[in-house]
């Protein structure tokens, strides 16, 4: 018996909110003005199928998500600035 494992990675999928005119959705997308979804899945096209099902809202596009809070650390570390760690 074969068990495929697939790492799951992180991903950010904006979603189409009601009454959004189209021809303004990417410069919206653009400045983070429009809702977001934060998810893990194995795939770019999985992440928006979960995106779809769990909010019931259209996706306007999905967006891998790097370890950016590990390099944000770094570099408050040599720029001598103290870290405290984020306890949710």
């Amino acid at each position: 018996m074969h068990h495929n494992i697939t790492a799951l990675r992180s991903y950010r999928a904006t979603l189409i909110p009601h009454g959004v005119d189209a021809a303004q959705l990417d410069q919206l997308a653009d400045a983070r003005l429009l809702p977001v979804l934060r998810l893990k899945a194995a795939s770019a096209s999985h992440a928006q199928a979960c995106a779809l099902l769990a909010s019931g809202r259209p996706v306007l596009r999905v967006e891998r998500v790097e370890r950016v809070g590990r390099i944000e650390r770094v570099e408050r570390k040599k720029a001598g600035k103290s870290i405290t760690p984020r306890h949710a």
